[in-house]
């Protein structure tokens, strides 16, 4: 879900600039006529609509990206708190030391970061969809 709204977010951006490029395009291609019947105000005006497209779709694809970001260290720190109140429910018990609940929540815990290697391409890949939609 989460990378479904930012390929949909990215797309949105990619598009506003594209159009805020074209403007900028046909106004210096054709800059003699434009220079020619005062038309420079009006082009600029053109191109500033263009990039309030742009910042919007910025702003929301921001949103997105921090709401993800948000949600994925609140589900991390929940999980470390959780792992804490049961291990130390453990120890409190006897069935556990406090050197073995720290050891198996380590183990966890690197255990994960080896898994969420794979995270840094992802960020590639929704781009890429993203770019790809258009």
């Amino acid at each position: 879900m989460f990378s479904w709204m930012s390929v949909v977010a990215i797309g949105g951006v990619e598009t506003a600039y594209e159009m805020a490029g074209a403007i900028a395009h046909e106004s210096f291609s054709m800059i003699k006529i434009v220079a020619s019947y005062g038309l420079e105000a009006s082009e600029i005006e053109r191109y500033g609509e263009a990039l309030k497209a742009a910042v919007s779709s910025g702003v929301r694809k921001s949103f997105f990206m921090g709401l993800g970001m948000g949600l994925t260290m609140f589900v991390i720190l929940c999980s470390y708190g959780l792992a804490f109140w049961y291990g130390n429910k453990l120890v409190r018990d006897g069935i556990m030391s406090a050197a073995d609940v720290v050891t198996v929540f380590f183990s966890v815990i690197i255990g994960a970061m080896a898994l969420g290697q794979g995270a840094p391409a992802m960020n590639a890949i929704t781009e890429a969809r993203g770019a790809a939609t258009r």
